[in-house]
């Protein structure tokens, strides 16, 4: 998906923009980073990827999701750096979840 160098900067473009929108301190936001840039290159080359993240109501929400599907995007949703897009296999439908709540990618 990405070479080791862009990879980095994507994490630590993903960092700066985590600790200007939430209250993050910065080396919070460069854990939760790469673990969005781990789970962002693990949907889009494996068929399954299991990974639990807290919702925006607090809940915990385990899933199972890909991003190795073809598709025509149909959401109207503002697509950002700050999101996680996959498509649920459990629900079979698009999801997403803020990169700061990924929780574990088991």
């Amino acid at each position: 998906m990405l070479n080791q160098s862009g990879t980095r900067n994507a994490a630590l473009r993903l960092a700066w923009q985590l600790v200007r929108k939430s209250a993050l301190s910065f080396a919070d936001a460069q854990r939760a980073a790469w673990k969005a840039i781990r789970l962002k290159i693990k949907l889009a080359t494996t068929a399954a990827v299991d990974f639990t993240y807290r919702k925006t109501d607090g809940s915990i929400r385990q899933a199972r999701g890909t991003r190795m599907i073809d598709y025509t995007a149909t959401s109207t949703a503002p697509v950002t750096d700050l999101t996680v897009r996959y498509f649920d296999l459990d629900a079979t439908g698009w999801r997403s979840c803020r990169a700061d709540h990924i929780l574990a990618i088991l």
